[in-house]
């Protein structure tokens, strides 16, 4: 890498050497506020926004979703294009990682692992998908 790329790499806050972090942010709109924080039920999209299926409150943790989500009805179809992570309540069973969406339970067996969600809310079809972090960033025991 030349000298002059090394300003690019990993963002560009100066006081952060440059390393990439976690910013947690706050916007207010029209008398309403909010946030980023997972464990803030106040940031809990509302139902019709909810696209998804993020669940915020005490025990939800930030994952990685891999693409675009969207949802179908019978005669519309909306895209999301704001993507990127997701807040989630998880559990720890059986020596893995399981991650509540919803009304189900998503599996993780391997780091990095893609699961593709399709689940049905309200007459919604949500369609998306999440990425399995390193069992051992939530799990004590991660022997599965």
């Amino acid at each position: 890498m030349d000298a002059e790329d090394i300003g690019s790499i990993g963002g560009s806050v100066t006081l952060a050497d440059f390393c990439p972090y976690i910013q947690e942010f706050t916007w207010k709109s029209q008398g309403t506020s909010r946030g980023t924080r997972c464990e803030d039920f106040d940031n809990q999209p509302t139902d019709e926004n909810n696209y998804a299926l993020e669940d915020y409150g005490i025990g939800s943790m930030c994952f990685e979703q891999a693409g675009p989500w969207q949802q179908r009805s019978c005669s519309m179809l909306k895209q999301w294009q704001r993507y990127g992570g997701g807040c989630y309540s998880s559990i720890c069973e059986d020596g893995t990682l399981k991650i509540l969406l919803g009304n189900a339970t998503l599996t993780c067996q391997t780091s990095g692992q893609m699961i593709e969600v399709a689940l049905v809310k309200d007459e919604w079809l949500h369609e998306g998908s999440i990425v399995c972090p390193p069992c051992n960033k939530f799990c004590d025991d991660c022997s599965n």
